[in-house]
């Protein structure tokens, strides 16, 4: 990937309100004037099942939602 700025937004939630993420993310960015410079990806910080092999609480998941702007 080349260097670049980014935009991220730490979502904490099941992955299924994920676009709810992503709006929120494209509001911001309408707001402040800024231009999206490429795809937006996902980083998966906290895994969705516990060491035990038990699901997390959804809303102890994190997601990172990563823009590339300009």
């Amino acid at each position: 990937m080349p260097a670049g700025k980014v935009l991220i937004a730490h979502f904490f939630g099941p992955f299924e309100l994920l676009p709810q993420g992503y709006d929120a993310i494209r509001e911001w960015m309408k707001d402040n004037k800024k231009i999206a410079a490429g795809v937006p990806y996902e980083i998966y910080i906290t895994d969705p099942v516990d060491k035990n092999g038990k699901p997390v609480d959804p809303y102890k998941i994190q997601t990172d939602i990563v823009f590339p702007i300009r």
